[in-house]
């Protein structure tokens, strides 16, 4: 099993949002009030495949990143406070019709992959669209169904976009996660269920 905790120098995302719900619901299963219900966990469910792992960690880590970047360098045309007047045109980008504050790392890279100054293919920004989207949202998957070749085309368009923009945190993030899936790969692994 991959370890994931050296990623951003902290525990996994996942064990923090699981201890910030209930610190401790990792021992005690909650009742319903109903005396017939069963016992239910609380306890997320974690992927067991260490790319599934490692995808949701890369998923978190740097659609925060991302909304960094963009905060830094987004322009008027930016909607901080939702689209402008309440109406935007059917034909308008996705990022134009919500508020900043809801941007997934899809409106993100749509976003940056249309300003000046990014050298990269719309191939590779419509593959990191969908690497950055968490599997049960429309065109994500999970981190085993990525070939080696998607993993390390993406992380080097985070590479492209934290050098276009100059963001150190963006480039230093890419190297590291670079590390972390050629390791990764190195693992024996089998396809799970999970």
């Amino acid at each position: 099993m991959v370890h994931l905790n050296n990623f951003d120098g902290q525990t996994s995302k996942l064990q923090r949002r699981a201890r910030l719900t209930n610190p401790d619901s990792a021992r005690k299963p909650v009742t319903l009030a109903n005396t017939d219900a069963m016992e239910v966990d609380e306890e997320p469910v974690r992927p067991s495949h260490p790319l599934d792992v490692l995808h949701l960690e890369v998923v978190e880590h740097f659609s925060g990143l991302l909304l960094a970047v963009i905060d830094r360098v987004g322009g008027p045309e930016v909607p901080w406070h939702g689209p402008p007047s309440g109406w935007v045109s059917q034909h308008a980008p996705t990022w134009a019709k919500v508020a900043f504050a809801e941007w997934t790392p899809r409106e993100c890279v749509r976003y940056l992959g249309r300003k000046e100054g990014l050298q990269a293919s719309q191939g590779r920004l419509d593959k990191l669209e969908n690497f950055l989207m968490y599997p049960d949202k429309r065109g994500g998957r999970k981190g085993q169904d990525w070939t080696r070749s998607d993993w390390e085309s993406c992380v080097v368009t985070l590479e492209d976009i934290g050098g276009s923009w100059a963001d150190e945190e963006l480039r230093e993030s890419s190297q590291v996660l670079k590390r972390f899936t050629q390791g990764t790969f190195l693992l024996r692994m089998r396809p799970t269920g999970m």
